[in-house]
């Protein structure tokens, strides 16, 4: 096993067993026991809208500059997303990336365009939680750290996008693997070329995340707690962000530790903030493996 998946893997344990004792298990175990199953199915009702949002959206993306239809993006972005909760480092996401190649894209361009969506859907996050931290969860550690991301995210950008950075990343990290670079500088400068494509994909990546967020506030409606949904919104954001952090498998401890420290400064209890973050983590895994077992015989035939 990869040294430095054992050390995560090590991490996410050490940090959800610590989690768990300071929560109280047995609290949160009965407050999962007495939540509304009528808010649950609300959100697995809502779930699909949450999918087909982000596949249109990849859709939009690819339509600049392929014709491929709807029906087909969203098997892709089900698929992609699915895998994505079963591997190390959500690196399963990056599926779509084979799977757009099928389609007759080239290894470049079918990365750029999903890293191009990524780039807008932490960009929007990010704004969010710096709304969040001058308003609502006022926290200088907070600050420094989405301000450390934020550094580190533009310092990205740069790497991608600029002549020099993708030069430094072919020659450093890729060497043979450089035809992933191939055509990328070409498919982002032809995005960006119509703005109302940009305009269009920050429109459905903010709903998607307004969906989601929407859903994790149901989640707390179900559990007894009527939390406001700005309030849910900044400190989701906040939690997603520090589980990008490259410490633990998938975020997974980080930002669930995150999650409850912050809702705890805004007055919940810890045990019912753990037990939504729970409850909200496994409807994404059931329905991830749900979509995985119904679209993995469209894969076989992918494959073939």
């Amino acid at each position: 096993m990869n040294k430095r998946i054992t050390v995560q893997s090590v991490l996410t344990i050490v940090i959800l067993v610590a989690l768990v004792w300071f929560v109280d298990p047995i609290k949160v175990i009965k407050k999962l026991s007495q939540i509304n199953p009528l808010f649950l199915l609300m959100i697995f009702a809502i779930f699909p809208l949450f999918l087909f949002v982000n596949a249109l959206n990849l859709y939009v993306l690819v339509r600049r500059f392929r014709k491929i239809c709807l029906a087909k993006i969203l098997r892709y972005y089900c698929l992609a997303w699915a895998a994505g909760f079963f591997s190390p480092g959500k690196i399963g996401e990056f599926s779509i990336v084979y799977l757009l190649k099928k389609e007759g894209f080239s290894v470049g361009q079918a990365t750029a365009i999903t890293i191009l969506d990524k780039i807008l859907r932490v960009a929007i996050l990010l704004s969010i939680a710096f709304v969040g931290l001058f308003t609502s969860v006022k926290s200088k550690g907070l600050l420094f750290a989405v301000v450390v991301f934020t550094i580190l995210f533009l310092l990205g950008l740069f790497l991608i996008f600029s002549h020099e950075g993708r030069e430094f990343i072919k020659k450093t990290f890729l060497r043979k693997y450089k035809e992933v670079f191939t055509g990328f500088s070409k498919t982002h400068k032809k995005y960006f070329e119509k703005k109302r494509f940009v305009v269009i994909n920050i429109g459905l990546t903010s709903f998607a995340w307004i969906i989601n967020f929407l859903m994790i506030t149901l989640v707390f409606f179900g559990l007894g707690k009527n939390i406001n949904f700005f309030t849910i919104m900044f400190v989701s954001s906040l939690s997603i962000i520090a589980g990008m952090a490259p410490i633990t498998i998938n975020g997974i401890g980080v930002k669930e530790s995150t999650f409850v420290f912050l809702m705890r400064q805004m007055g919940v209890e810890a045990s019912v903030a753990f037990g939504a973050s729970i409850a909200f983590t496994a409807i994404g895994y059931f329905i991830a493996t749900v979509v995985l077992l119904l679209f993995s015989g469209n894969l076989i035939k992918i494959n073939k």
